[in-house]
Parts: structure tokens; C-alpha cells; sequence
């Protein structure tokens, strides 16, 4: 069965649990790391039907919040996958410190509030039928990095439900926001998880942490 709490909103939360250690790579320069950090194709944990070169262009969407902030920031194409549509797009920032204002900034309730009204407007765009208002469910899935959030936007149109995972994680200085729009959602949270296992592994790798000064305290 599908774990989800039904709320007014998300959670936020900060951990290091679950993020896969591995060897660093040798990357020089952030144009490099956040093409390595973006998921390529077969990193998809589903069967990628074909991808489309379209990108969201919502007020609240990471490229429009970070174009000013971040160092470099790449998206994937949209990826169609059996009932859905994956889409990421990955920042890096100058540090942890500003990765981590910039998230508050994307989770913050006027984002939110921005992404549920967008998401509102794409589904009015494809049905014929009224659209009631969206209802919100945490996603429970394990948080990975050092701030993770992940929730629902659904709701029930002629006798269907749809709606949109937004899947959000800071690794260090790097963030990845994901949309997963559901024309049938799934019954359980596989995808999600293996999903984000991948992305925090990308991201970590991409984006070593600086080892730390003898003596000094620990964050």
C-alpha cells in the first residue's frame, strides 16, 4: 500500500541516512558535476518509452528561483514512462550554506502554493471535465541527504486520479527537484525510492565532502 500522510503540506527534514558511499570522481569544474548529477535515461527506475525536450516554465520552478543563485543548473528532458512523465532538473550553489538557504527558498509555503496552482492550471489544460482543488499527501520515503522532502498533489477527475510527486533532496551543496506527473498512480512507493537512492548516489558522488580540519567542531 502506498505510505502517506493527508496534510495542508509537506515535511522537511535533515539527514546524512541512506546516502550510498563511493569512490569520488575525478570532476574539475561544476559543468561537469551537475552533468553527472543529472539522471541519465537508463538511471530511470522504469522503462523510458521516449523523452521529450520540453521544460516547466513555472514562476516556482528551480531554473526560474535560481537563475541569479546557482552556479550552474541542468534539467533532463521529460522522460515517458508507463503511466507518467519524470522530470529533473539539479542546481549546484558556491556552498552548503547557500544550498541550503535555496532549498528553504523551493519548500517554502508561497513555493508551494505556487507549484500546487501550476499544477492545478496543467491538469484543467488536459480535461474536459471541471477540476476540484488538489489535495496534498506527504510521501514517506526515506530521506536522503542532508534535506529531503517528497509529497503528493492528486486529485479525482471523471472517475480518474492524477497527480504529481515533487521530489526534493540536498546533497551538500547540490539540490534535485523532480516532478513525476501520474496519469495512473502507482500503488506503492518502489519507484520513488529507487528514484531517489539514485539521485542522492549521483550527487554525492558529484559533490565529495570537504574533509574537515583537525579540531574543529563538527557541524
Amino acid at each position: 500500500m502506498l505510505s502517506v500522510s493527508a496534510c495542508g503540506g509537506g515535511e522537511s527534514g535533515s539527514s546524512d541516512h541512506g546516502v550510498t558511499k563511493s569512490t569520488v570522481l575525478k570532476l574539475t569544474n561544476d559543468a561537469e558535476r551537475v552533468r553527472y548529477a543529472l539522471l541519465p535515461r537508463e538511471a530511470i527506475p522504469a522503462k523510458v518509452k521516449r523523452q521529450k525536450d520540453l521544460r516547466n516554465r513555472a514562476t516556482c520552478s528551480p531554473r526560474v528561483l535560481f537563475k541569479d543563485d546557482a552556479t550552474v543548473m541542468a534539467t533532463t528532458p521529460r522522460f515517458i514512462i508507463e503511466g507518467g512523465i519524470v522530470q529533473q532538473t539539479v542546481a549546484l550553489f558556491r556552498d552548503d550554506r547557500a544550498a541550503e538557504r535555496a532549498f528553504a527558498r523551493l519548500d517554502s509555503p508561497s513555493n508551494r502554493r505556487c507549484i500546487v496552482q501550476y499544477t492545478h492550471d496543467e491538469i484543467v489544460a488536459r480535461s474536459p471535465e471541471p477540476v476540484p482543488s488538489l489535495m496534498n499527501q506527504i510521501i514517506n520515503v526515506e530521506a536522503l541527504g542532508q534535506q529531503s522532502t517528497a509529497y503528493r498533489l492528486y486529485v479525482t477527475v471523471a472517475s480518474e486520479t492524477v497527480g504529481t510527486d515533487i521530489l526534493l533532496n540536498r546533497v551538500r551543496r547540490g539540490i534535485s527537484s523532480v516532478s513525476v506527473f501520474w496519469r495512473t498512480i502507482p500503488q506503492d512507493l518502489k519507484f520513488q525510492e529507487e528514484l531517489l537512492a539514485n539521485i542522492a548516489m549521483r550527487l554525492q558522488r558529484a559533490l565529495p565532502a570537504t574533509p574537515s580540519r583537525r579540531h574543529s567542531n563538527p557541524m
